[in-house]
């Protein structure tokens, strides 16, 4: 329950002294060490919790003042915040599951406020056990408009808000299973270990700092992809009437176009996004590159533009990428035959393949990581995609991988005395028992203008 809530049993929550201690306890353990954003939103949601019980904090007091964004930041198209508290929920998680299984004091943050929630660990299984004959409690249920349609398309958002939550859990358990050869840069900060050849990549990444646009898949328009078996166009993509106008030609059923176009006005991406823009943002904050996170449908971007930018995710996910399709070698195709993803090898070289296809019952899919100049020169594009949305979370993992980076400057054959060439590379990644996903490098070219 929330610090100095009250509730129907009495229930001894934790004093403030009790609270404090148990966050910098948290903090101080192997799973936080190393990064910042989340360390400091924890601590400011702590402090808050103590002197406003119960009260939620405002998303942009909370990038101002605990995250230390300027008085210019606007929630609507800086994701940095839901960001952060999503990676701070995955983290407390990962902590109870080991460090804390045994702390006597629970801190938790509800999914859709941003309120410190404190408890004892105890205080549940000393509640007197209820015989037989006692009466059950029935307890107060919200009843809103929509819960009278079942398949309502709200009710189809809150499944796939459910889904991606699963997801993350998993990728989150699986990460706190995985050894030494996954560790990332800030990761390899907090145990002492140097990380070279990562930090020279960012310094050639963005080294004129500017500032750089992180943009994510869009969820939505996933879903509609796969409904017509088809990628859309970035054209169709920026049309006045998207997406209407793309469902009404795509979709017969009128229940069905309703349902789809209520759920649409939704804005969801993946959860391999989410964790993969935690730890660029973890890198970008380390090495001091300013970074704004931008959602597919709210980004404007032009080709000729001097902004540095990511993006994240396919055609299927991420149209944005069409406008630099023409730089890459290892090209997304979607196969509407076997609804299914291809990379196609435009210039194979010996020893590779024409098309490398994932294999959904083998758990291995194939990721790209690209970095190429604007075509004015004067800007930076990294595209991190792949066959599936796998490739995302893949991607980012290399480019913070010290050992991973190692080898990629090896292939490229540059030392780090100099600047990183602009470069492609296609990624193999088997999800196996005790690791997330152990990636290598199948191919790469070097990129000219």
């Amino acid at each position: 329950m929330s610090v100095g809530s009250s509730a129907n049993l009495s229930v001894a929550v934790p004093s403030p002294e009790e609270i404090l201690a148990q966050i910098e306890r948290i903090l101080s353990s192997s799973s936080f060490r190393g990064s910042t954003p989340v360390q400091r939103l924890l601590r400011y949601l702590g402090r808050h919790a103590i002197e406003h019980p119960g009260e939620t904090v405002k998303e942009y007091e909370l990038a101002t003042e605990g995250l230390g964004r300027s008085n210019e930041f606007d929630p609507r198209v800086d994701a940095v915040v839901r960001l952060t508290a999503s990676r701070l929920r995955a983290k407390l998680a990962e902590y109870y599951l080991h460090d804390g299984a045994d702390d006597a004091i629970l801190l938790d943050i509800p999914k859709g406020v941003y309120v410190l929630d404190s408890s004892y660990r105890a205080a549940r299984a000393e509640l007197p056990a209820r015989t037989e004959t006692q009466q059950v409690a029935t307890p107060a249920v919200h009843v809103f408009p929509w819960r009278r349609n079942l398949f309502s398309p709200w009710t189809l958002a809150a499944v796939l808000g459910l889904g991606c939550a699963m997801l993350t859990w998993q990728n989150m358990r699986l990460r706190s299973k995985a050894g030494p050869a996954g560790t990332t840069s800030h990761e390899a900060a907090s145990t002492g270990v140097l990380s070279p050849h990562v930090e020279h990549l960012w310094r050639s990444l963005f080294p004129d700092r500017r500032q750089v646009s992180v943009v994510t898949s869009d969820a939505n328009l996933l879903f509609l992809t796969d409904f017509m078996n088809r990628a859309a166009s970035l054209d169709e993509y920026r049309a006045q009437g998207y997406p209407l106008n793309l469902i009404d030609r795509n979709v017969a059923d009128l229940a069905v176009r309703q349902v789809m176009q209520e759920h649409m006005k939704t804005f969801l991406t993946t959860s391999q996004d989410s964790l993969g823009v935690a730890d660029l943002a973890s890198v970008m904050d380390r090495y001091r590159i300013p970074f704004k996170v931008i959602y597919a449908r709210d980004a404007r971007l032009a080709p000729d533009s001097e902004d540095n930018i990511v993006l994240l995710g396919n055609q299927m996910g991420n149209p944005w990428v069409e406008l630099f399709n023409h730089k890459v070698n290892f090209v997304y195709e979607w196969n509407p035959q076997q609804k299914r993803a291809v990379l196609r090898n435009l210039s194979p070289k010996a020893g590779e393949k024409d098309v490398y296809a994932a294999k959904p019952g083998k758990s291995k899919s194939y990721a790209t990581v690209v970095y190429a100049a604007r075509p004015n020169g004067l800007g930076t594009v990294l595209m991190i995609g792949g066959t599936d949305a796998t490739a995302v979370e893949v991607g980012t993992r290399f480019l913070t991988d010290e050992t991973s980076i190692a080898s990629l400057h090896q292939a490229l054959g540059v030392d780090l005395a100099h600047p990183l060439p602009h470069f492609e590379v296609l990624l193999s990644a088997r999800e196996l028992t005790d690791i997330p996903y152990n990636f290598e490098i199948v191919a790469y070219r070097v990129l000219h203008p």
